[in-house]
């Protein structure tokens, strides 16, 4: 166990700012997933329990990107995994999305579906999904890069 006398490396604001921001969205992202629970009884109940892993999963997220970030705060070695965890899973999530898309016009009605000006708005919300995706593995794979640096790691005490 690390203690501050034992650290040698000054606390970057690059953690610190990585701290709060996962700590923020992680409450923040919270917020619509205890609503979407609170309407779980309106939904059939197919659908409702078709639902509740993927909301439970979502929750667990949260929670654990919630106390990561409280442990990036504290410089906790394990935080610092946890993150590059958190970081390596959301690039191999977004990766599959990019290899396996998903259908949006299938959840159009077949009338809708049929009128171009919808295909061509559908494809550019795909594009836009691509390049959404791209820049989040980016983004990630450049955190992952700074949290294993040895400036970083030392800031850990690892």
């Amino acid at each position: 166990m690390t203690t501050d006398a034992t650290r040698t490396a000054p606390q970057s604001r690059f953690i610190t700012v990585i701290a709060w921001l996962t700590i923020v969205g992680s409450a923040i992202a919270i917020m619509p997933l205890g609503l979407a629970a609170l309407a779980l009884p309106l939904i059939a109940a197919t659908e409702s329990a078709s639902l509740m892993p993927t909301l439970a999963a979502l929750v667990v997220a949260c929670i654990a990107q919630f106390v990561t970030g409280i442990g990036l705060l504290q410089r906790r070695n394990w935080a610092r995994i946890a993150m590059i965890a958190l970081l390596v899973i959301t690039c191999v999530w977004q990766g599959s999305e990019l290899l396996v898309p998903g259908d949006a016009s299938a959840l159009l009605p077949n009338s809708l579906s049929a009128d171009p000006a919808v295909t061509d708005l559908l494809d550019m919300v795909h594009n836009l999904m691509i390049a959404l995706s791209l820049a989040i593995i980016v983004g990630s794979l450049w955190l992952i890069y700074r949290l294993v640096r040895d400036d970083v790691r030392a800031e850990f005490g690892a």
